[in-house]
């Protein structure tokens, strides 16, 4: 092996080790933050909707639920039927 190739590789394998230590720390702050949102009290809350138009076999609705801005956690949905087909 040229000795280009050998610093290239001692390069990437140094690159791949910061890397792999980065990655645990992020995945160690991912496990922290994922605790916390089980805390979450839901105290922001904001109403969400998904139209689907219908289609030649299926009735348009429209679906509403209330989620937390902070987590993200969702409520139920309730589901607004329409009279028409797409």
């Amino acid at each position: 092996m040229t000795p280009e190739y050998e610093t290239f590789k001692a390069s990437v394998m140094a690159q791949r080790a910061v890397l792999a230590r980065k990655q645990a720390l992020a995945d160690k702050q991912h496990a922290i933050l994922t605790e916390l949102m089980k805390q979450c009290t839901h105290e922001e809350l904001e109403e969400k909707s998904s139209y689907f138009g219908g289609s030649y076999n299926d009735k348009a609705y429209t679906e509403y639920w209330m989620q937390c801005k902070l987590c993200g956690e969702r409520g139920p949905k309730t589901t607004n039927m329409h009279s028409y087909y797409g």
